[in-house]
């Protein structure tokens, strides 16, 4: 291989030609034409015979549109010959040819590219296209061409030169393209290779023998690619090794101007165009200005967003002794739709300021830049964008290199916000845990627009389906702003308005509008309604500064609600400690622990007891008291954190009750229990369960039937007593559930006895009432007892009352079995029965005695569906029809209230 030039003197070329060339003005082409090869430099193969003609050519200069400087250099090294039969004249004839074209792209613009997510050289996109264009995969074809090699940083294609030149010769050769890239202090070098090398015969026979063998002239195609890798990989690594060298004399400054003007939800970037470039409305008008020794100039920048740093500061305005420039950035808009929402012109919410001291040295140029302070913004000098703002101050950076700016525009911000929201939902698996969780998909969220200054308090309105911030845009998405908890608050507001929408719009009554603070009581929808949005926008603060979708330094300390004006209170009526409930109880002492993603996980468990929530009592939850008993259902490892910890205990919020974690599947044994109670003019009942004392009660906005508001959920065990109190109210009703939220067909009524509380027991193997009043709606064939001895085994509805050891039956459809120690007897439809542990006595009833069991039992009845019709045979309503109804009916209909 012949010798090159030396690039000890291409070095010392180069520092000539940049004698007197200021900082900050480029490469200059004439210094990439010093780097290229002369046509003796170019090697011969050594299957080449000696060379009778060569070929050389240069060209260089600068592409304005892509920022490139470029040089090239095309060479051909050429050899021809004859050669003779050995026992004749006839002869072939062959030509040799090595045609190679070098180019050096160099430059030190860069744009943002989505599908990587990162900046890209303007010169490594040509790499990455033809990295794409060429291959489907490792060694993949495409349109003829083979990769040789490919990496980060390069890539070799060709083809054989038969399939590349279309000719009657026969033709020995590689086609080939070859592309280096590399990054070299602030620019994109791309080093091309292209060309033919190849042997092509006239006249040959490959059956004769002729003097020289026609194989001395060729080469396969791998040792070609050998011999031209072997080349490119020497001359490229010499060339990046010298402009290293090189570029340590020259100082990158250039300052780009970056503006996040939306954000795409399909793939999370944000969408980023250069200073001064179009975006879709509202339409931009940049203003960039720089402050100086009390003056104020107005640079330019390309549609990049780039700029000269000696152009940006502009030293003409200040002495030798440097000065500090203060640069600003507004965008503004005439958009009246923008405005009219934003109460504002900017699209970024706060002008950018970044103020940076600029030394010069004793001829005016600039020596060193260093930022001082940079406010709404982000700032890249060669490590990746940063927030210079710490809450501890302004971190100080050296930009003499050159530097970025990026501002974030405030649809940008609020799409970012939406975003994470969508995110943190799609983690906590709520779009597959909540049946309604897709009228909050993410088309929902990013329907419900955010109002600016708009009164004195935040609040989503669910009339209009929008959020009303009392704040300005600047005040919110700025540096320690508590705001973002009000954004995530009221988002949570319209979580509850759209996937956990009331069945009873009459809870609105007592939501919304103007209120005190998170320590003050008010009522149990009222504070269920705001904990769960201090709940969740708790978490959304935690979640986006551990996920980095949005910098530590934007958020405020995130409430955890740990005053202690929270405790010693009815806590089920205050905000603050139902959010401190779930925040300290299920969130900080059980998944922060307990998972990787905590805080999707506790709202997940939530998602999942709001609905069986939903499928057990039919309402999504209106209080505390609903949900808990599901939160420990969903996850019965939880009960300790959310029932005995100290400081869960101190919120005063209630209890909980769970499904064992080991069932007997033989039995009732783990099966939920719904209790509600009759409605009646504030009827409050208390239920003991196996000592655990339960207060059920009628909502405060009153009731006509057993419906929304006025049940809980008991997950009873084996041996499970329950004992009404019915001192105030006039009844309570149970229906025993399977594990899926259906009713088991085994539905009691319990009435109450004049005497004494009516006592219910659930046994392993059925239903012991002890003493009081039921009526039974079964075709399960579970059995009940009346007392130890009595056993009836039901396939039908009847009434019992069971007192002093004797039991009164009225059978009103279907039949049962029953039996004490000494008989066995059937009681069908239309017959009454009085049983002793020794007797059974069975007569008809009268329609009179019909009659007066409906004037006494009547609402019990109605609430299971039972017809009062005697022998009618007609069908009876389906078990989802039962007690626990959708709506509430004679409501008064009233408009629904702010949520804040």
């Amino acid at each position: 291989m012949r010798g090159r030039l030396p690039l000890a003197m291409v070095f010392v070329v180069f520092l000539l030609a940049i004698a007197g060339y200021g900082k900050g003005q480029g490469v200059d082409e004439q210094m990439l034409v010093n780097l290229l090869p002369s046509i003796d430099d170019i090697p011969v193969p050594d299957w080449f015979d000696i060379i009778d003609d060569e070929k050389e050519d240069y060209s260089s200069g600068y592409m304005d549109f892509e920022g490139q400087t470029y040089a090239i250099f095309s060479g051909e090294k050429e050899t021809k010959g004859k050669v003779n039969l050995t026992t004749h004249t006839w002869h072939y004839e062959y030509e040799q040819c090595f045609d190679i074209s070098i180019g050096i792209y160099v430059t030190n613009k860069t744009w943002y590219s989505s599908k990587y997510g990162r900046d890209v050289f303007t010169t490594e996109s040509d790499l990455l296209f033809y990295k794409e264009y060429y291959t489907t995969g490792n060694g993949s074809k495409k349109y003829g061409y083979s990769v040789y090699e490919m990496d980060d940083e390069h890539i070799i294609v060709y083809r054989n030169a038969e399939e590349a030149i279309y000719t009657w010769e026969d033709v020995y050769g590689v086609d080939y393209e070859a592309y280096y890239f590399s990054k070299i202090r602030g620019y994109g070098v791309l080093i091309k290779f292209k060309g033919l090398l190849y042997t092509s015969f006239d006249f040959l026979n490959w059956s004769r023998e002729y003097e020289i063998s026609p194989e001395t002239f060729i080469a396969d195609d791998d040792t070609c690619l050998k011999f031209l890798k072997n080349y490119f990989d020497e001359y490229a690594n010499e060339v990046f090794e010298k402009l290293d060298d090189m570029l340590k004399e020259y100082v990158p400054s250039e300052v780009t101007i970056l503006y996040e003007y939306d954000f795409d939800y399909s793939n999370g970037q944000m969408l980023t165009v250069g200073w001064s470039d179009h975006t879709p409305d509202p339409f931009p008008l940049y203003n960039l200005s720089v402050e100086v020794m009390g003056s104020v100039y107005y640079p330019q920048t390309d549609i990049t967003g780039r700029i000269d740093m000696d152009e940006l500061f502009n030293t003409s305005y200040i002495l030798f002794d440097g000065e500090t420039y203060k640069i600003k950035l507004a965008i503004t808009t005439t958009d009246s739709k923008y405005e009219e929402r934003t109460k504002t012109n900017e699209l970024l919410p706060r002008e950018a300021v970044i103020e940076c001291y600029v030394e010069i040295d004793d001829i005016g140029r600039i020596d060193k830049v260093t930022i001082k302070k940079a406010h709404n913004c982000w700032i890249d000098t060669g490590n990746g964008l940063e927030i210079l703002y710490t809450k501890n101050g302004f971190k100080e950076v050296d930009a003499t290199d050159g530097f970025k700016i990026k501002v974030r525009g405030l649809i940008a911000w609020e799409k970012l916000i939406k975003y994470s929201i969508y995110k943190f939902l799609e983690e906590s698996n709520f779009y597959s845990s909540v049946s309604s969780a897709g009228k909050f998909d993410l088309a929902m969220i990013n329907s419900i627009p955010i109002y600016y200054s708009r009164g004195l308090n935040p609040g989503y309105d669910p009339t209009l389906n929008i959020i009303n911030m009392s704040d300005a845009p600047g005040n919110i998405y700025t540096y320690d702003s508590a705001h973002f908890d009000t954004i995530f608050h009221e988002y949570a507001h319209a979580i509850k308005e759209h996937p956990y929408h009331f069945v009873d719009e009459d809870v609105d009554s007592y939501l919304g509008g103007g209120h005190g603070s998170t320590c003050d009581e008010s009522n149990i929808y009222f504070a269920f309604e705001e904990g769960h949005s201090e709940f969740f926008a708790s978490l959304m603060v935690d979640y986006v500064k551990e996920k980095k979708l949005i910098e530590d330094v934007f958020l405020a300390d995130t409430d955890y609600y740990t005053s202690s004006c929270h405790y010693g209170k009815e806590g089920d009526k205050v905000e603050g400690a139902v959010a401190g409930l779930l925040l300290n109880g299920l969130y900080l002492d059980y998944t922060k622990y307990e998972y990787s993603n905590p805080q999707a996980k506790a709202y997940g468990i939530f998602a999942k007891a709001c609905e069986l929530c939903h499928k057990y009592l039919k309402h999504y939850p209106y209080s505390i008291h609903d949900v808990l008993p599901f939160i420990v259902a969903v996850e019965p490892n939880c009960e300790d954190s959310l029932e005995y910890w100290d400081i869960v205990k101190n919120y005063n919020c209630g209890i909980t009750q769970h499904i064992s974690m080991n069932p007997d599947k033989n039995g009732l044994y783990g099966y939920p229990v719904l209790v509600a109670v009759e409605p009646s003019w504030r009827t409050s009942i208390e239920i003991n369960v196996n000592g655990t004392k339960y207060t059920v009660e009628e909502p405060d906005y009153g009731a006509f039937k057993v419906d929304d508001g006025m049940a809980c959920i008991i997950f009873i065990e084996k041996n499970t007593e329950i004992t009404a109190d019915f001192s105030q109210g006039g009844g309570v009703y149970i229906i025993l559930l399977n594990l899926q939220g259906k009713s088991m067909e085994e539905i009691l009524a319990m009435k109450y006895g004049w005497t004494k509380d009516a006592i219910i027991e659930f046994e392993k193997d059925g239903i012991k009432v002890k003493q009081g009043e039921v009526v039974v709606k079964s075709n399960a064939g579970v059995t009940y007892k009346a007392g130890d001895k009595i056993k009836i085994i039901p396939h039908s509805e009847f009434i019992l009352e069971y007192f002093n050891n004797t039991a009164n039956i009225y059978v009103l459809e279907g039949l049962i079995e029953t039996a004490n120690e000494f008989i066995k007897e059937e009681i069908s439809k239309g017959y009454k029965a009085i049983i002793s542990n020794e007797s059974i006595d069975i007569s008809k009833y009268e329609s009179k005695e019909l009659d007066e069991l409906w004037n006494m039992f009547g609402d019990a009845l109605q609430t299971l569906n039972i017809e009062k019709e005697e022998g009618n045979g007609g069908k009876q309503p389906g078990f989802e029809i039962i007690v626990i109804a959708t709506a509430v009916l004679f409501v008064a209909a009233m408009k629904r209230r702010r949520k804040k």
